[in-house]
């Protein structure tokens, strides 16, 4: 895999939609340190709802940059074009915590990584919720044998289902 993978994916996104980096990172209220890289000089890691946040303004879904496809060698690695479609599309941390409660087994997750951090994650037992960084995330749902791109496949399946709830919701009580 190249370095730098997902931060040149963001660039290129950032660049479809027609804006300067600062400009997008502006928009979704984002420091221009976002797109920094690790202190390894590996590649980006930021907080999972930071990227979200990104990728809607960018008008992508999160698992646009995570796709199997575009982490071959030889492949034009391109996030996909701007979608008009997703204007209305919004992941919310709600999103985030229901799937890693959907997706983590908490007894083999405990048995590496602290209850607390369990609870955090999936927002549980009275804990504030804590989006995790994409590196942190990845091997939380390795452990259990799911890829990035798997879970943001959920987390867009969920928060679908919540706007398809919140709109049937609002026609009922119109």
């Amino acid at each position: 895999m190249h370095p730098f993978i997902l931060r040149y994916k963001i660039f290129i996104a950032i660049n479809a939609k027609g804006l300067k980096t600062t400009a997008a990172l502006k928009e979704a209220g984002l420091a221009a340190s976002f797109t920094n890289l690790t202190r390894n000089e590996e590649d980006m890691n930021p907080r999972l709802i930071n990227l979200v946040v990104l990728c809607r303004v960018l008008s992508i879904y999160p698992s646009d940059l995570f796709h199997p496809n575009m982490d071959k060698w030889n492949t034009k690695s391109t996030p996909h074009s701007p979608r008009p479609e997703l204007k209305d599309f919004i992941i919310i941390e709600d999103d985030l915590s229901q799937a890693f409660l959907e997706l983590l087994d908490k007894k083999k997750f405990v048995t590496r990584y602290r209850y607390e951090t369990y609870y955090g994650l999936t927002g549980r037992k009275g804990w504030k919720r804590r989006s995790p960084t994409l590196i942190m995330a990845k091997d939380y749902l390795g452990l259990m044998g799911i890829t990035i791109y798997e879970f943001f496949l959920h987390v867009e399946k969920i928060a679908k289902a919540r706007i398809k709830r919140g709109k049937n919701e609002e026609t009922e009580n119109s």
